[in-house]
Formats: C-alpha cells, sequence, structure tokens
C-alpha cells in the first residue's frame, strides 16, 4: 500500500479505477473494514478478473468525472491527436 497519498482522484471509467485500486488499495480484502473495489471473475475476451481489494484508512477515492479523457480539443496542444482531414488529404 502507498502511504504517501492524501486522496486519489480518478477516473470513473473501470480501467481507472481498477489501476488506481490496484496502486493505492491496501491489498486483498480479508472480510473486515470495507472493500474498495469487489472480486470479478474473468470472462474469456471481455475482461479480467482480480480478487477484491480493501480500501486504505485515512486516503479517500473519488471517482471525478472531470478526469476522463475529452472528445475533441485537450486542453494542450501537444496533447491533441491528429485530425482525419490530416489522413484522408482533404
Amino acid at each position: 500500500m502507498c502511504t504517501c497519498a492524501q486522496v486519489v482522484i480518478v477516473s470513473p471509467l473501470i480501467r481507472a479505477l481498477e489501476t488506481a485500486a490496484g496502486a493505492f488499495g491496501a491489498g486483498p480484502f480479508s472480510g473486515s473494514g470495507r472493500p474498495l473495489m469487489l472480486a470479478q471473475s474473468a470472462e474469456e475476451d471481455e475482461r479480467a478478473g482480480h480478487c477484491a481489494v480493501a480500501c486504505p484508512e485515512g486516503i479517500p477515492f473519488i471517482a471525478f468525472e472531470g478526469c476522463r479523457e475529452r472528445l475533441g480539443a485537450p486542453l494542450h496542444p501537444s496533447l491533441q491527436k491528429p485530425y482525419a482531414d490530416l489522413y484522408t488529404g482533404t
């Protein structure tokens, strides 16, 4: 468990939540306290399985919609993806 964080703010997308739980969670959930993420069974070609992850004491987790990837131009030009017209030659 990482003890350096005071708060974890993460996108509400499942892959981001799973990454945050793995990086900042308190390890496998043993049944006492509260889980940060419940166990998930694997489905072939759909999703990976994982055990339940315990919630660390004193570190709040916030799923914030503002952390999601944006459609369109991002804030900084260096993060922009090329426009489709560059590929089509129009």
